[in-house]
């Protein structure tokens, strides 16, 4: 089973019983109460779109990604079941970001026009995966993926859970 980064965007009250209901915290990591459309798997891309965004000196963008993928200074969600329920543990803490946070992420996000981005991905491929099967389209669509989750959180006022699986 492949090692992947999950995100999903939750009210800030189901935030609030994960917080204090491990149960409701295994519901939010089974994805049985998230819509399709309010979570995004991002595979194993969030260390490459970290990268490319660095070695395009966008720095504070990458800075907020780290964050939001939990590498930062984001909270735990339940600080009682840090990786979750004891029978569905998963590979990092489970942490979350707030929706003033998101709101701004998602705003960074948004400001990359499309053919900066082209040549953010397209750079980033030559510099640090010249001979992988996984080339700028890959990290592109990834990027693309989370630009929209971000915004369709930033719209829903939601706060945003991260944890790899």
């Amino acid at each position: 089973m492949a090692v992947t980064q999950l995100l999903a965007s939750i009210s800030v009250e189901r935030l609030a019983r994960c917080r204090r209901d491990v149960g409701e915290l295994d519901r939010l990591l089974s994805l049985k109460f998230v819509p399709p459309e309010e979570y995004v798997d991002l595979n194993w891309a969030p260390n490459g779109l970290e990268k490319a965004l660095r070695l395009s000196g966008l720095n504070e963008t990458a800075a907020l990604l780290e964050r939001l993928f939990g590498d930062g200074d984001s909270e735990i969600v339940n600080r009682d079941h840090p990786r979750g329920p004891d029978d569905y543990r998963v590979y990092t803490d489970i942490t979350f970001v707030e929706a003033d946070f998101v709101k701004i992420c998602s705003s960074r996000l948004q400001m990359l026009g499309e053919d900066r981005l082209d040549a953010i991905f397209e750079d980033a491929e030559t510099r640090f995966e010249p001979d992988s099967d996984v080339g700028a389209g890959f990290f592109r669509d990834m990027f693309d993926s989370l630009r929209g989750f971000m915004r369709r959180s930033d719209l829903a006022n939601h706060a945003v859970v991260a944890w790899w699986d």
